[in-house]
């Protein structure tokens, strides 16, 4: 197989990602408004363990587990930052 060709393969997944990101932050945003409205901080350190320790069954791969859960660290940072930038927004 070529360069070329594992290049492309791997933009065909970038746009799956992009695109399952965008979800993600469209449902992150409702997160938002429901925390807002109930007086709930952004951060929640139980749920982050628990998503830690549940997602790293979602990888077959043993190899990759530490990667996912960086991974994951930086998408959980992502939704916080812009649950906080869009509450400052307001």
């Amino acid at each position: 197989m070529e360069l070329l060709d594992l290049r492309k393969q791997l933009e065909e997944v970038d746009k799956k990602m992009a695109s399952l990101f965008e979800q993600r932050m469209e449902i992150i945003e409702k997160v938002r408004k429901y925390k807002n409205a109930h007086k709930m901080d952004v951060y929640d350190s139980v749920r982050e363990n628990d998503m830690h320790n549940k997602y790293k069954d979602y990888i077959a791969s043993k190899d990759l587990i530490s990667y996912y859960s960086m991974f994951l660290e930086n998408i959980l940072q992502i939704s916080k930052n812009y649950m906080n930038d869009k509450n400052q927004d307001v």
